[in-house]
């Protein structure tokens, strides 16, 4: 098939005369094979093969010649019919005042002048075609020639009454012109209303809301359908009395319009019902990895939306209301981390301003509805202290775990019943790591809630370093003088305050070691009440001995 100038489809004769003429050369061919085939012993019968062959080859040529019979048929049939009821037409009379009379008529003079250079070339193909037919030996019936021989001449004819039908009507017509022209006036008036009414109440706003955005657009549409109706009727009226034909653009803005209205409050809809369902997941099955998937993919096809709808509020609404969810969902997936407490939930209440229970019973919408993204700053600062907290907590947890773990050790020195402390590398090594741990951590900006156990175990761990200093320098220094100011007589003599003074020195030093070498734990034995004084006295009284001591030796020298 193909299409004439004109737009009305008639069949390719020569792509018929090819298909029919190839069918008919394979009939030809089938009819040529041998009935029967010898293939050594055996013996085969093609009859079946080729009766069934030359039927559907048959059956294929008949489906052209048939389909190109019953065109003919029809073309003729359809023009007598048409010119018929063109001639009944025009020959009623038209009264002065009767407008259906002149729009009918009128109507068949329009329809005659639309169809005439279509009809006046559509005779030649049809007796081609009638041509083609008969080189395959298919004739039509006579009647069918007769009619096709006088359907030129009464087109003709047809076409003769018209234009008489024409100037008669010519009077009738030049007052119905002028109707036709005040009708447009008043439609391009009404036509200019209704877009304004369209563009101020149609559903553009966000706020309006699905339900009523919906139920308008189904009354505009309702609308668009009357006035889209008026301007084809007024349009058909323009042709028909030859009057200037206006296109009415607006209304199809208006309806074009209306349709990306349609699309953009669709995807309102969509996206408020994933939203909802997110909303009413419980806290503890939020799945926030493939809510962002979801929502990425939304936000692609908001983006995607038609550009003369990007101008509108409810466009505006949807794209914040998919872009709030896109910086929410990553804060929401912050929240969820292990390392937040209650008292950083109540952080992020005071920040954002509302509050909340946080139970088993907790939806997504509770964290939603405090705006999280209008809180950026404020939730990743929550957020924050929580991770650094946790961190504080744990080298906290690391500092107390250790200090449990290690113990001091004690020997008996010589026969003095005293057990002394065995230097203790590992309270040392602890020391040095955890003091500047503990000097970090007060450098925290986040360590307010742990300030008092940081300051405590800092002081601890102070008191610890210098108590073993001072009880190392003790014991070193009594154990250096022990024999000589308990065991040596003469030096008794000698340095009679001194040796007074040793044996204050030695009494709190047992005092103090016997008490000490109860205790494995160095910081209960470093912060025992009076520990840290008492030996800070000792060492000043042992260097007042050694300092007597070293001078009496060395005027003995001399």
């Amino acid at each position: 098939m193909k299409a004439s100038e004109e737009g009305a489809l008639r069949p390719d004769l020569a792509m018929f005369d090819a298909k029919i003429a190839h069918y008919k050369s394979l009939e030809e061919e089938i009819k040529a094979l041998p009935p029967q085939y010898l293939q050594g012993w055996l013996k085969i019968d093609a009859r079946p093969i080729k009766s069934k062959l030359q039927t559907w080859v048959s059956k294929w040529a008949y489906a052209h010649t048939n389909y190109l019979e019953k065109y003919i048929v029809k073309e003729i049939d359809d023009l007598l019919e048409f010119v018929a009821r063109v001639n009944e037409g025009l020959s009623v009379e038209v009264e002065e005042n009767d407008a259906a009379q002149l729009i009918a008529a009128m109507t068949h003079v329009r329809n005659v002048r639309v169809n005439q250079e279509k009809t006046d070339r559509m005779f030649d193909p049809l007796r081609n075609t009638i041509s083609l037919l008969k080189r395959y030996n298919i004739h039509m019936p006579d009647e069918v020639l007769e009619r096709l021989e006088g359907a030129p001449f009464k087109w003709e004819d047809t076409k003769k009454t018209t234009l008489n039908a024409r100037e008669m009507l010519g009077p009738l017509q030049s007052l119905q012109q002028e109707k036709v022209k005040e009708d447009v006036e008043d439609f391009k008036v009404r036509v200019a209303d209704f877009v304004g009414r369209f563009n101020t109440e149609a559903p553009f706003e966000y706020a309006r809301g699905t339900d009523a955005a919906y139920l308008a657009m189904s009354e505009w549409n309702h609308k668009l359908m009357d006035i889209e109706a008026e301007a084809v009727k007024i349009t058909e009226d323009q042709e028909l009395f030859e009057v200037t034909v206006s296109s009415y653009k607006e209304i199809g803005v208006c309806r074009q319009n209306l349709k990306y209205l349609k699309i953009v409050w669709d995807h309102v809809q969509l996206v408020q019902e994933i939203f909802a369902g997110y909303r009413a997941t419980l806290w503890t099955q939020v799945d926030v990895d493939k809510m962002m998937d979801e929502t990425k993919k939304l936000q692609k096809e908001v983006k995607a939306l038609p550009r003369p709808a990007q101008k509108w509020n409810v466009f505006a609404g949807l794209t914040e209301a998919v872009n709030n969810m896109t910086v929410s969902l990553p804060l929401i997936q912050d929240l969820r981390d292990d390392a937040m407490r209650e008292r950083h939930w109540n952080a992020l209440m005071v920040t954002c301003g509302k509050s909340f229970v946080m139970d088993s019973k907790l939806q997504l919408d509770s964290l939603l509805q405090l705006n999280l993204h209008l809180f950026l700053d404020g939730v990743s600062e929550v957020v924050e202290q929580a991770r650094a907290e946790i961190k504080l907590d744990l080298q906290l947890q690391k500092i107390m775990s250790t200090w449990s773990g290690l113990a001091l050790e004690y020997a008996p020195f010589k026969s003095t019943g005293v057990n002394i402390l065995q230097q203790p590398s590992e309270v040392y090594e602890a020391l040095d790591d955890n003091e500047v741990v503990l000097q970090n951590m007060m450098g925290n900006r986040f360590m307010g809630f742990f300030e008092a156990t940081i300051t405590e175990w800092k002081g601890k761990l102070g008191t610890v370093r210098s108590v073993l200093e001072v009880m190392l320098d003790v014991q070193r220094s009594w154990c250096s003088l022990e024999s000589i100011f308990l065991g040596s007589e003469d030096i008794r003599e000698q340095l009679p305050e001194d040796a007074k003074r040793f044996d204050g020195i030695d009494a709190e030093f047992r005092e103090q070691m016997a008490d000490a070498s109860t205790m494995t734990s160095p910081i209960e034995v470093c912060t025992a009440q009076g520990r840290e004084e008492a030996l800070n006295k000792c060492q000043a009284n042992l260097e007042l001995c050694q300092k007597s001591l070293s001078d009496y030796l060395e005027v003995k020298k001399k």
